[in-house]
């Protein structure tokens, strides 16, 4: 049971002492579109409408995932995305029908950079969708970067 708390100790300390938050970028386009987190950049590169493999509408969002830490990364067990319309939050599509959808769970070694798609069902609702990605943590719901996507077909 000490074993326990002492690990989760240890956890909570290490994210909180790694990088104490997001850093923004040098630009006005990049802090618009990037941010860091845990010696991660992620760069929002752009949102799709199109259909997935069953025919229901999605926003494709694509994103620029670099590992600037010193070991193995994970965009999907790093950060947690949400879109939400009319202040709902939408379901995320799981019907990984790009190669960028199964992108997310990979393990990246430092230095390496690959591009992550997140996609959700947005059926034919044609209000804006805003995006809010947070860490991947029990210990911090603070937000680390929030768009506003457009719904244009």
């Amino acid at each position: 049971m000490i074993y326990i708390c002492i690990c989760i100790i240890g956890v909570v300390f290490n994210e909180i002492g790694k990088n104490n938050g997001n850093k923004k970028s040098k630009t006005n386009e990049d802090s618009k579109n990037c941010f860091e987190y845990l010696d991660c950049n992620i760069k929002f590169l752009e949102g799709k409408v199109k259909e997935n493999n069953r025919g229901d509408k999605c926003l494709y969002v694509y994103f620029e995932f670099t590992n600037n830490s010193d070991e193995n990364q994970s965009f999907d067990y790093l950060v947690d995305c949400q879109a939400f319309q009319n202040g709902i939050e939408v379901e995320t599509n799981y019907i990984y029908d790009c190669d960028e959808e199964r992108n997310g769970s990979k393990e990246i070694q430092p230095g390496a950079s690959i591009t992550v798609a997140e996609v959700f069902e947005i059926g034919d609702n044609t209000q804006n969708v805003i995006l809010e990605i947070r860490p991947f943590s029990i210990w911090s719901d603070r937000l680390l970067f929030e768009k506003e996507i457009q719904i244009v077909e």
